[in-house]
């Protein structure tokens, strides 16, 4: 799924925060980040009692979350 723009959501929002997200100097920036996915996101398994390890796409993710974070913080 892409955003007019042409970038994947999680792009856009990270470039939102990342520049920001348009805040008044001095305002408090709040980022809620989510887990990677894993291979069993992907196919739409129930999950939550095994721990499964994040697939390619995940660690994609994750690595942007800690870019966006580093960014901010």
């Amino acid at each position: 799924i892409a955003h007019r723009d042409g970038a994947a959501p999680s792009d856009r929002r990270a470039r939102i925060v990342a520049n920001g997200g348009g805040a008044a100097r001095g305002a408090m920036i709040v980022a809620f980040l989510r887990h990677g996915s894993t291979a069993w996101n992907e196919q739409g398994r129930m999950q939550g009692r095994r721990d499964i390890p994040l697939s390619d796409r995940g660690r994609a993710e994750v690595e942007l979350g800690a870019t966006v974070r580093d960014s901010i913080a």
